[in-house]
């Protein structure tokens, strides 16, 4: 999960590469799948969402006080401001009442990398304020040479690649300490839980379990194939609106209302979160030093974190 939220973020604004546009970094490193559901279980070594936003908070203030250092503006993603907020994904799984209180978040123009063609945010409007010439010395301080990537290989054969240097680089190795320590932690990680979330798309009682799901939501009025489906349908009126947003958010509360209230009668997450579990055991037979070493490195970016936040950057 670590690896998906910092891979992209440490992509952020990169010119020129794959998919990558300002402000956006690749849609593969932050959709989830079909029926993503839920998130890693009972895994001592993964962040909870309360962690993955101060994380991406302490990294977007950490490039701030790097790119000034060079004589830049920088805001923290979404905001006009400067001021330190940041929003992120509500996943699935959630209860009736927290799906009354949150929706699914809110407007999501805010989130890194939800939809690259809705980002207009701050840092590219005063990018564009800029000289062709300054503009490209921006992107080298803020992405760093597009050339010159640290990769890290898994065991399956996949690579992760992130830049050398620019300040993303630079707040993401001062979260982990190293570039080593985070390379550790990413393949510490994988050993945990490699192949969980595709067992689990794939597994008849998940399937099952999902077909009432569908079948719920459509005595609610809703015809959506899959929870994220029925997000996206809920989310997606943000992405040209203007003036108030009252109605849009009163629909998008009460479609997260039906999708948890079904999801809740159908057990879905919880079906598809118990055949996680059973392989993420599985997988930790023999490899209980990852696990432990991964904990350990999860402490270290939490209290670097910490820091980094209570510092400004």
């Amino acid at each position: 999960m670590r690896k998906l939220l910092f891979t992209a973020i440490s992509l952020v604004l990169l010119a020129g590469c794959g998919t990558q546009t300002a402000g956006g970094q690749r849609a593969e490193d932050v959709a989830p799948s079909p029926t993503m559901l839920g998130s890693l279980p009972h895994v001592n070594s993964a962040f909870s969402q309360g962690e993955e936003t101060s994380i991406t908070l302490a990294t977007e203030l950490v490039v701030r006080r790097c790119m000034a250092a060079q004589g830049f503006r920088y805001y923290p993603f979404g905001t006009s401001d400067g001021q330190q907020a940041v929003t992120t994904y509500t996943g699935f799984g959630q209860t009736v009442k927290e799906a009354q209180k949150k929706g699914y978040g809110g407007d999501p123009r805010n989130i890194p990398g939800y939809n690259n063609a809705l980002i207009q945010d701050a840092n590219t409007r005063y990018e564009a304020t800029l000289s062709a010439a300054d503009g490209a010395r921006y992107q080298r301080a803020l992405a760093g040479n597009p050339n010159d990537y640290l990769q890290v290989h898994y065991p399956d054969g996949n690579t992760e690649g992130y830049p050398r240097s620019g300040c993303v680089t630079e707040a993401q190795n001062r979260l982990y300490g190293s570039a080593k320590a985070y390379a550790k932690y990413q393949v510490n990680n994988w050993y945990i839980t490699h192949g969980a979330a595709r067992t689990a798309e794939v597994d008849p009682r998940v399937i099952d379990t999902q077909k009432k799901w569908v079948d719920c939501v459509k005595q609610a009025g809703y015809a959506y194939p899959n929870q994220m489906a029925m997000r996206n349908a809920a989310l997606d009126p943000y992405a040209h609106a203007t003036g108030d947003l009252t109605k849009i958010r009163e629909r998008e509360i009460q479609m997260a209302v039906a999708a948890a209230s079904c999801d809740e009668q159908s057990g879905t997450t919880a079906t598809h979160n118990q055949v996680m579990q059973e392989v993420i055991n599985e997988n930790l037979k023999g490899h209980e030093g990852a696990l432990a070493e991964a904990i350990r490195l999860k402490k270290v970016v939490l209290a670097n974190t910490k820091k980094a936040i209570q510092g400004g950057g």
